[in-house]
């Protein structure tokens, strides 16, 4: 039978359906950058070690060891995002605000990738720009987004690297692009080494064995360039870092809870993001077996076994499931594309369902947003701080920063990790407590408070601070999200 007036318009319908479900998400997203960039609402942590690194190389500083004069190293970041960072700051940029126009134009870029990448598979105009915005549904975006991390950069890399690989024609020269944003991708984040896995795949299964090949070579050399360079530019320094601390903390007990972790964040805290998941996961399912040597599946896969892998790591959150969306929203997009106008008609309905339903979480992130004082907070601590001229420990490396200081602990997280291993890596920190050489010790939590303790997912500095703390600090002033410690008076 054909194609009746009834099933042309209904498909119209639900194109212009498709079409207006990004309306929400792009409007929320805006109004939610302009609440969250002045209040810092999610400058924690994270963003600080990335701001300070950045801050170390200004200086001249290029992974600090893991104890120096400067005070404790150790991070398991790769370089991209940081050195960028760094160099638009030498110019002249505010750190805070150079941090967030990285991410703004890093997502931008991962947008323009998928719509690019997806154009190239043979999706329409419509469904591509529409594929690209629900990027935005996921929380996970929302968070390198509206935060300074290093997660969506490495992620528009991969996909622009994918796109390369896609042309009409593959030839020397598209490899080589390939396997430049590649590596780029790798030393912004070395978990993106995965996209040369699904590319590789994708060249082997489609009997282009001499392309696979080359991007494996051209890719491989790109990823021994950057460790060499990163050894060379450190004097060695992020070999011992690095070796210290990538894995982040994994362990047997971490890799058993990896479904339990992985279901957390991907249903539980990307909330908006999870039904393009269950939506892709089953389209992967139906999707008949003579596709399953394209890109968007292998893609799919790839970036979901990775995921998995990173998950392994009990100090990862929800911002490492981007380029498993991204995957995604690609496999769905190409999945309607292909299909037949029955089963197509189903998946735009899906698609843009799981769009106007992502509207709720990021709706009721919006509301908490303004919630959140987070450089307010930060200025009063430094505010208490300037009496004294001594250092400010905290837990969020910005909060020296904006005091004009260099963060004595890089990375907290990293630095839990490395005492729980070695008792006697804190030692110089616990003098520094109990000479009270801190003008001021900032927290997001009191270490007085037994319950408070068990309910953070937080790790303390290290077994023993708490002790050494509240026997020569007191605790001076409590804000909503800071607790501010003060020395004893002798």
């Amino acid at each position: 039978m054909g194609v009746t007036t009834d099933d042309n318009f209904r498909w119209r319908g639900l194109r212009i359906l498709l079409a207006v479900s990004t309306i929400p998400i792009v409007i929320i997203t805006i109004l939610r950058i302009h609440r969250c960039w002045p209040n810092g609402a999610y400058l924690g942590n994270p963003s600080g070690v990335w701001i300070a690194l950045a801050n170390d190389l200004c200086h001249g500083v290029f992974y600090r060891p893991l104890y120096s004069p400067l005070g404790y190293g150790g991070t398991r970041y790769f370089p991209l995002q940081f050195v960028v960072q760094a160099g638009l700051i030498k110019l002249g940029g505010n750190p805070i605000m150079t941090g967030h126009l990285l991410s703004l134009c890093a997502t931008l870029a991962l947008m323009a990738g998928i719509y690019f990448l997806l154009r190239r598979l043979g999706v329409d105009n419509l469904l591509s720009f529409c594929s690209s915005v629900f990027v935005l549904c996921s929380e996970s975006t929302q968070l390198a987004l509206h935060s300074i991390r290093g997660d969506v950069l490495p992620a528009a890399l991969v996909v622009w690297g994918i796109v390369a690989c896609c042309g009409t024609t593959v030839g020397l020269r598209q490899l080589v692009i390939a396997a430049i944003l590649f590596t780029l991708a790798f030393s912004a984040k070395i978990t993106a080494g995965y996209a040369v896995c699904a590319v590789f795949l994708f060249f082997l299964l489609s009997g282009r064995r001499r392309q696979a090949w080359t991007l494996a070579a051209l890719s491989a050399t790109g990823f021994t360039v950057v460790i060499a360079g990163m050894l060379i530019a450190s004097d060695g320094r992020a070999f011992d870092v690095l070796k210290a601390c990538l894995f982040g903390g994994e362990n047997l007990t971490s890799i058993r809870q990896t479904p339990q972790r992985l279901a957390l964040f991907a249903f539980g805290e990307d909330v908006g993001g999870s039904p393009f998941l269950l939506l892709a996961s089953a389209a992967l399912l139906t999707w008949p077996r003579r596709f399953w040597k394209e890109i968007a599946p292998l893609f799919f896969l790839c970036a979901a076994g990775m995921t998995v892998i990173v998950y392994g790591s009990p100090g990862t959150d929800y911002n490492h499931l981007i380029d498993l969306q991204a995957a995604a929203i690609i496999l769905l997009a190409v999945w309607i594309s292909r299909s037949d106008r029955t089963t197509a008609s189903f998946g735009l309905a899906a698609l843009a369902i799981a769009a106007l339903l992502a509207v709720f979480p990021a709706g009721r992130s919006f509301h908490m947003d303004d919630t959140f004082q987070g450089r307010r907070e930060m200025l009063a601590a430094v505010q208490i701080a300037k009496s004294d001229s001594g250092p400010i420990l905290s837990k969020n490396p910005l909060i020296p920063l904006l005091a004009g200081q260099t963060p004595y602990i890089i990375d907290p997280f990293m630095f839990a990790m490395l005492s729980r291993s070695n008792p006697h890596f804190n030692g110089p920190l616990c003098k520094m407590l109990q000479e009270r050489k801190f003008s001021e010790v900032v927290l997001p939590e009191n270490p007085a408070s037994n319950a408070v303790g068990k309910r953070s997912r937080k790790p303390q500095f290290s077994d023993g601070f708490s002790q050494k703390l509240l026997e020569n600090y007191t605790l001076a002033r409590k804000m909503k999200e800071e607790y501010i410690f003060l020395p004893r008076q002798h």
